[in-house]
């Protein structure tokens, strides 16, 4: 029974590896526009942040292409508190959705 369970665990998290939208420069040829959705947060890493919520809402509207339109990051002036000094870094990234034939 425990062998069954593994194996099945390892079947779905190949599926979810293979079925996870991918990162492109631009979509291939006869792919199908599905929707444009924008990013902001004012967390750390927020290209990283951004690029992960991206796959998930890409994966979500049915799209397996993510073409990203822009990125912008800025780092604005913080407070010092307890001597430490604490900036905001705001980043926005716009995508675009693409479904597009598997190979």
């Amino acid at each position: 029974m425990k062998k069954w369970t593994a194996l099945l665990g390892i079947l779905i998290s190949a599926q979810t590896l293979a079925s996870e939208p991918r990162l492109m420069n631009q979509a291939p040829d006869g792919c199908k526009f599905i929707k444009q959705e924008s990013c902001q947060t004012s967390r750390s890493k927020g290209v990283l942040r951004c690029e992960k919520w991206h796959k998930v809402r890409a994966s979500k509207a049915g799209a397996n292409v993510i073409v990203i339109v822009t990125t912008s990051s800025q780092q604005s002036g913080g407070a010092i508190i307890a001597g430490a000094l604490y900036t905001s870094n705001e980043t926005t990234m716009t995508a675009d959705y693409y479904a597009c034939p598997t190979p």
